[in-house]
């Protein structure tokens, strides 16, 4: 099951790659740096750290769009001994993951009593799916590791401001839902927030 998610995930993101001209004017690619800050009590501890996403999306209508990308987040924690009190290390967790996307798009084409002809900002909220490729290392500091490779969920709002000649900034809040790991059953819930930087094609 988990081959045949992870297989539809890679193929509906060539699909969408090679599939890019044939939607001229309705396609995008954008990068995504931020950071994840954990939530659930399983990684009460944990630092927020890194994150960063690359993706590929259609404009199916103006108010609709989907999105696939392929992104990275880690956190770690300090550990130590017990009966010693000194440092073993970082316990470390990052998971590589592969998302899908459905966004409801609001544009915002008014300034002030005046309508652009393109709007200057987008509005955005959705939510989807994907496959998470999750590592936990040093498992409280005692070296023992653990891997799996899950599914999980998320739900997303941001915004979007237009550059000119189909540049654009953006920033993104997103939650995931994702439990990992059969031997220790850890949540990976949390929040990333990213800054965008992304292209429309003309």
């Amino acid at each position: 099951m988990k081959t045949t998610f992870l297989k539809a995930g890679i193929a509906a993101v060539l699909v969408l790659m090679f599939s890019a001209p044939a939607f001229a004017g309705r396609t995008y690619i954008v990068g995504k740096l931020g950071g994840y800050t954990p939530e659930s009590s399983d990684l009460s501890g944990f630092s927020t750290d890194f994150n960063g996403e690359l993706a590929i999306g259609n404009y199916l209508t103006r108010n609709i769009a989907v999105e696939l990308g392929v992104g990275h987040l880690q956190t770690s924690e300090a550990t130590f001994d017990p009966a010693t009190g000194f440092f073993t290390g970082n316990e470390d967790i990052d998971a590589t993951y592969v998302e899908g996307t459905a966004k409801l798009v609001f544009p915002i084409n008014y300034y002030g009593n005046r309508r652009l002809e393109e709007p200057f900002m987008d509005l955005y909220v959705g939510g989807g799916g994907g496959v998470y490729f999750a590592n936990d290392s040093n498992i409280g500091g005692t070296g023992i590791s653990q891997s799996e490779t899950v599914g999980g969920g998320h739900v997303l709002g941001g915004m979007d401001f237009s550059l000119g000649g189909g540049a654009f900034l953006g920033a993104e809040t997103k939650y995931i839902f994702v439990k990992a790991f059969q031997t220790l059953p850890t949540r990976l819930d949390g929040f990333i927030f990213t800054a965008n930087i992304g292209y429309k094609f003309p």
